[in-house]
């Protein structure tokens, strides 16, 4: 699930990096479809649009670590 979008980070990183650089992005398929400066903010909007699991929240970063994808829960104990 969401490799497709992943894959697609990965593939267009060097364009996506000068342009979303310590932002948080939505990609939808291929499509970058929102850009955030947080990760609440992304989470609620793209919550209302897509349905959970339908799109990829990702954070650009210059090194290597956003090569490490985190799931994030939205259940709250």
């Amino acid at each position: 699930m969401l490799e497709k979008e992943f894959e697609y980070y990965i593939n267009h990183r060097s364009e996506l990096l000068p342009k979303y650089e310590n932002k948080y992005i939505v990609i939808v398929g291929e499509n970058v479809v929102g850009v955030y400066d947080n990760a609440a903010d992304a989470l609620f909007d793209s919550d209302k649009k897509y349905q959970p699991g339908h799109y990829l929240l990702h954070l650009c970063l210059a090194d290597n670590s956003d090569y490490n994808v985190r799931p994030y829960s939205r259940i709250y104990c």
